[in-house]
């Protein structure tokens, strides 16, 4: 199974499941919850946007699903079928470089965000960003899981352009 435009690919019939195994932060904690006294998880993202050295740096990651006209939010571990249309929507509380890569059931590692790039694209701290910005990705009809990963990075990311080789069992 692999991600394709929506705009490029509209037919599908088998049940999809996709499984986010990886969501990796480079020199971020993943957010956090109940630290530093009685500051909630909120307060904490919403304390280190304004002040690098309170709270704790972290991101809200949300899949978009849009099933004929019905557009809703739904959980990382979703199963999703054939046909389905998503769309990423990301959040951080830091001025950070972001890159988003899908590894397909064929092995073949694709960039998702930035587009067309091997770096990282530069985003502003407590701004949305949706993933793509036009259209939506749709599931093809190839049954598998793919493995996302959300790199988020105070640095630009360095990218090399090896090709990704699957594990061999």
């Amino acid at each position: 199974m692999s991600f394709v435009n929506s705009m490029n690919n509209h037919n599908a019939s088998t049940i999809m499941r996709m499984l986010f195994l990886a969501i990796i932060f480079s020199f971020i904690s993943v957010p956090v919850f109940g630290q530093e006294g009685e500051l909630s998880a909120k307060n904490l993202y919403l304390t280190h946007s304004q002040n690098a050295r309170r709270g704790k740096p972290g991101t809200k990651i949300t899949i978009l699903l849009k099933r004929g006209n019905n557009v809703s939010q739904v959980p990382l571990n979703y199963s999703f079928r054939s046909g389905d249309q998503v769309k990423f929507r990301f959040q951080t509380n830091f001025d950070s470089y972001v890159r988003i890569l899908n590894l397909g059931t064929n092995g073949e590692l694709q960039t998702l965000y930035p587009y067309n790039s091997l770096g990282s694209e530069s985003v502003s701290r407590l701004y949305n960003y949706e993933v793509p910005q036009q259209g939506w990705f749709e599931f093809d009809n190839n049954p598998g899981t793919e493995q996302l990963a959300f790199i988020f990075s105070r640095q630009p990311i360095v990218v090399q352009s090896t090709p990704y080789q699957a594990p061999v069992n």
